[in-house]
């Protein structure tokens, strides 16, 4: 042993030179330093989708345009008496009118739903007249999603002539129920809570007429 004395400071320096060894990550009570107990964290990797969950997750990141007229819908225009390539050769003569109903211009959507009114129940040199077979294909199916957005319409216009429209055609139908899921829930949003949002007293009572001839006639269809 040397002779010669170290002094603190220098003993100080030499221990904290000397390599610590290294620590584990520790969690838990590892972590209030109890002696002879130590706990590790392990990562595990994380399991990578399958090719279905990729597919579900980029189908659920689609945007859809819910005001867009809809073809594929569940009722059977067989139940009408209409063949689906029928259907579908009457709606192209449409299709134009369609697209105009869901324009943000209002000018174009009014002109859309007279246009569309008139075609169905008089017929142009495009579109021949709806029978009653077809317009019940049509107003259970295909246009029954479209005319029942038409009701928030915030022009006046456009939801009067929808509620005509519909009125003029519910007499023709031979299964007019299919129409009241569709119309209903729209119905009780603009007319049937306090405050109600419909304005229009015209609009209001067109309503009101819409429902009591649904109701009659299928009330009419079981009982007879």
């Amino acid at each position: 042993m040397s002779g010669t004395k170290k002094s603190v400071d220098e003993i100080w320096k030499e221990l904290n030179a000397r390599t610590a060894p290294p620590r584990s990550r520790t969690t838990g009570i590892a972590g209030f330093g109890i002696p002879g107990i130590q706990t590790h964290t392990r990562i595990v990797p994380r399991e990578q989708p399958t090719a279905l969950q990729q597919q579900k997750h980029i189908a659920g990141d689609v945007s859809v345009d819910r005001d867009a007229p809809k073809l594929a819908v569940a009722y059977d225009p067989a139940a009408a008496g209409v063949s689906p390539e029928d259907l579908q050769q009457y709606v192209a003569t449409l299709q134009r009118t369609l697209n105009c109903v869901t324009d943000p211009d209002r000018s174009t959507r009014r002109a859309a739903i007279i246009g569309l009114h008139s075609k169905l129940l008089h017929g142009d040199a495009s579109t021949p007249k709806a029978s009653r077979q077809m317009l019940q294909a049509l107003l259970g199916g295909p246009l029954l999603h479209p005319l029942a957005t038409m009701l928030s319409d915030p022009l006046e216009k456009c939801r009067l002539t929808v509620l005509q429209l519909l009125l003029e055609a519910a007499p023709q139908l031979s299964d007019p129920g299919v129409l009241m899921n569709g119309l209903l829930p729209q119905m009780v949003v603009r007319m049937g809570r306090v405050p109600v949002q419909e304005p229009a007293e015209e609009v209001r009572l067109a309503g009101l007429q819409l429902v009591q001839v649904l109701l009659q006639k299928t009330t009419t269809r079981w009982v007879g």
